[in-house]
């Protein structure tokens, strides 16, 4: 599993770190199962077309629909599990 930064315009602050990943996709499979098999295909290698494929949905949808949101929502997790520990 390689570090969970979506494009090179994510900040590092972002970013979903390996360290949380895990964390992360637990809150998310209870909160949004789909969001959450998005993004471990996405962080296991899986093509945008592979995802949409896999999902039953255009290309354009995960492109322009289901992976900003599901990117969004585990940030929004990250963020809680960061404040937590503090």
């Amino acid at each position: 599993m390689r570090d969970f930064v979506a494009d090179s315009r994510d900040r590092h602050d972002s970013a979903i770190l390996k360290s949380d990943y895990k964390e992360v996709l637990s809150i998310l499979r209870r909160r949004n199962p789909r969001y959450a098999a998005i993004l471990k295909m996405t962080v296991d290698g899986f093509t945008q077309q592979e995802i949409a494929d896999a999902l039953g949905v255009p290309k354009w949808e995960v492109k322009t629909s289901l992976w900003p949101e599901a990117k969004a929502e585990a940030r929004r997790i990250y963020k809680f599990i960061n404040y937590r520990s503090r």
